[in-house]
């Protein structure tokens, strides 16, 4: 595009010139000049005209670290040959841009297959196609979309946490039964709003009428041995770059942590405060882990409110036996003084704290890790480039050196 305004400019000049002194060469400068870019865009839109693309891609839905597949048809309907043609192809997802150049004989017909990985969560538009083309002096760059939009849904992976525990007790209880109540017990606990794969037989109805939704009755045994997921999404508690950042991590931790207790037969909820508020209640439902998925595919770190005010919402929520698992990479006091309070009710706490510096953000999670330790809490931290299986380590968490601060008794 800057030698298009060269041109324009020394055809601005000549012009001046010719009228300015009548020479000839002028005149012969400007004629040239102008046949130039006329042929230059006329090469363009005929290098353009007559073609045909059709796409063959995979949509619906997809986890991070797969690969999206596109098979293009590409057909030169024209007598004429296509020279140069750029082919560009799913631009929305993060990362390079998957295409190549080719050129095309007179009605020929190309297929090429094209790759990309899926570096990040979210929801992506796969195409259209585009095609450009520009001239042999680089005046010009133009372009043509073809095909429909499709939609892939890109879930966070859930790593495999064989040896993640929610404390150092656990592993003296191996041998206890993991077996729980199914049964709908006498005395229901609470109602909350119907999710998928809850039995019909546990809606109330009155409730229902009332609200004009469907509620369900949540009993006893519902409330005993459930897991919280407390994931910390405030904006500006976050660091790290457009795919590696605290917030991308965090995401798989939570999506890992509950296929790994929903896989110990423990209810797992999740709340979050993003883009908006999250509440998924525990469920040890078939469904409940692809609800969450869903959920965390689309959810962003924009929140505002603190850690410490979601943290005191879910005091109510607990039950008999609950468990809080709380993700965040923030080092304010007022949170880890909010989840003592949960500690003190004899909640079982577990911490898994992201190293934001170590993402290219500040602060030094010493002090935090050394007053969560003083409590009891285990403490999971987690690095930029640490693989989740090994971070989220009952070993590694034991071995983490506890911080002495000497007359300190506060984060």
């Amino acid at each position: 595009m800057k030698r298009l305004y060269v041109i324009l400019i020394i055809i601005g000049v000549a012009l001046y010139s010719a009228m300015a002194t009548g020479f000839t060469v002028f005149y012969i400068l400007l004629y040239a000049l102008i046949a130039a870019l006329a042929s230059s865009l006329l090469w363009g839109y005929f290098n353009l005209a007559g073609l045909n693309i059709s796409a063959r891609r995979q949509s619906g839905l997809a986890r991070v670290g797969d690969e999206v597949e596109t098979d293009l048809y590409i057909r030169n309907k024209s007598p004429l040959p296509k020279l140069l043609l750029e082919i560009q192809d799913m631009q929305d997802l993060p990362g390079p841009a998957t295409g190549t150049m080719l050129n095309l004989a007179p009605f020929q017909t190309v297929h090429w297959t094209g790759s990309a990985s899926l570096l990040k969560r979210g929801v992506y538009a796969l195409g259209p196609v585009r095609v450009y083309s520009t001239d042999l002096f680089g005046l010009f760059r133009l372009h043509r979309t073809f095909g429909r939009v499709q939609e892939i849904v890109v879930y966070p992976t859930a790593v495999d946490l064989p040896l993640f525990q929610l404390s150092v007790a656990e592993g003296l209880q191996q041998g206890v039964g993991q077996r729980r109540s199914y049964e709908v017990t006498p005395s229901a606990s609470t109602l909350r709003e119907y999710v998928e794969g809850d039995s019909l037989r546990r809606i109330h109805w009155p409730s229902t009428l009332r609200t004009n939704k469907l509620m369900v009755k949540q009993f006893d045994a519902d409330m005993r041995d459930q897991v919280w997921i407390i994931l910390d999404l405030q904006r500006n508690v976050q660091a790290g770059g457009e795919i590696e950042n605290t917030a991308e991590v965090a995401i798989t931790a939570a999506a890992s942590l509950s296929w790994k207790m929903l896989s110990m037969d423990r209810p797992v909820g999740l709340i979050a405060q993003g883009d908006q508020y999250y509440l998924i209640p525990p469920q040890r439902s078939a469904t409940v882990h692809q609800r969450l998925l869903g959920m965390l595919a689309t959810a962003q770190a924009e929140g505002t409110e603190p850690l410490s005010e979601v943290i005191r919402r879910i005091r109510s929520q607990l039950g008999v036996s609950s468990s809080v698992i709380v993700i965040t990479p923030s080092l304010e006091p007022l949170w880890v003084q909010a989840l003592d309070v949960l500690v003190s009710g004899r909640t079982q706490t577990a911490v898994v704290l992201l190293d934001a510096a170590s993402f290219g953000g500040t602060g030094d999670t010493a002090l935090v890790r050394a007053h969560l330790q003083s409590k009891g809490t285990t403490i999971y931290v987690v690095r930029r480039g640490h693989d989740l299986s090994e971070a989220l380590d009952i070993r590694g968490a034991i071995s983490e050196p506890v911080v002495r601060i000497e007359g300190s008794h506060s984060a």
